[in-house]
């Protein structure tokens, strides 16, 4: 299987889950074992391959299946069977170097349904935190890209339940997904968006999987949108505004008395705001940074700037 220069890799739990972004790619089956794929990747000449390749993952519910099929899935990525000169050694042929290379830039998005404290039975949720109760590990996916959706926590589960967190939603994969998919790409296009399926007031009774692809199908269009932006933004690395975002952290890192954690906290909240806004609204942000002293306001303000981001999809 070959690798383009761009990968979407949408991973879900269930076949049900997966179904309406399937069908809204035209995806089909490539692989059967050991975990279900499709893909629009079927072809072996290079000059035919799709600029961007889409595959939908199905894993099999829970964080062990979700951590196995990931590696698979990334490894299998990683391996780039070019065609190979009539000149070429053996050993130059087996040789790791050439036949393991990442793609140029890929996302992974995780879909699929969750319950939710207090979000509304079909209301789709991106995730901001993810925790896992077995391990206590948490993951915080950098938000990068503009949303329709609402931001929440994750509790990731080992088995189903009617307990809800205060404001959070549950789910029993999200934090094996962070933990492992970061290892194939950058971290901010690691994402998880959420489908709510149950709540205090509705519980799971009658949720089959009929009624989880009518649960996933009206927000498809929203999840496809926000993919293309990630990738957008995977493939453009910011390349158009480096030089303003890196004069923003040296005005923002320009304080007295900032600690180490501070100056972690500065220069993630700048890259941040540098994929969210035009170089001339940085341009703006870097002047008003210039009125605060102490590295508390500055990074109160950052925050408040973020804050204030309206979520919407600006898609180019």
């Amino acid at each position: 299987m070959r690798t383009s220069k761009k990968n979407i890799n949408f991973v879900c739990a269930l076949l049900s889950e997966a179904k309406p972004l399937i069908e809204h790619f035209k995806l089909k089956r490539v692989h059967d074992k050991p975990f279900l794929l499709y893909s629009n990747n079927l072809v072996s000449n290079e000059e035919s391959a799709p600029v961007q390749t889409v595959n939908v993952l199905i894993s099999g519910i829970g964080s062990l299946n979700m951590s196995a099929s990931l590696g698979w899935l990334g490894a299998l990525q990683a391996i780039n069977l070019k065609t190979l000169p009539d000149d070429m050694t053996l050993a130059d042929r087996s040789s790791t170097e050439y036949q393991y290379q990442q793609p140029e830039c890929s996302i992974w998005l995780n879909v699929g349904i969750a319950g939710h404290a207090s979000l509304n039975v079909g209301e789709a949720f991106l995730v901001s935190s993810s925790r896992d109760i077995e391990s206590a590990r948490s993951y915080y996916p950098p938000q990068v890209a503009r949303r329709t959706v609402a931001l929440s926590p994750c509790l990731t589960l080992n088995a189903p339940s009617g307990e809800y967190p205060d404001e959070g939603g549950i789910d029993m994969e999200a934090s094996a997904f962070f933990s492992i998919a970061s290892r194939f790409t950058d971290a901010e296009c690691v994402q998880s968006i959420k489908i709510v399926s149950d709540n205090p007031q509705h519980g799971l009774e009658g949720l089959d999987s009929s009624r989880v692809t009518s649960l996933i199908q009206p927000n498809v269009q929203s999840i496809v949108i926000y993919a293309e932006r990630l990738i957008e933004i995977s493939s453009s690395q910011i390349i158009e505004k480096p030089l303003v975002v890196e004069n923003l952290i040296n005005k923002a890192l320009n304080v007295s008395g900032c600690s180490y954690a501070q100056k972690q906290q500065v220069q993630k909240l700048c890259t941040q705001l540098g994929y969210l806004l035009a170089a001339e609204e940085l341009e703006v942000l870097m002047q008003d940074v210039e009125f605060h002293s102490t590295a508390k306001q500055v990074l109160r303000f950052l925050r408040a700037r973020l804050q204030l981001i309206e979520p919407q999809l600006i898609v180019a």
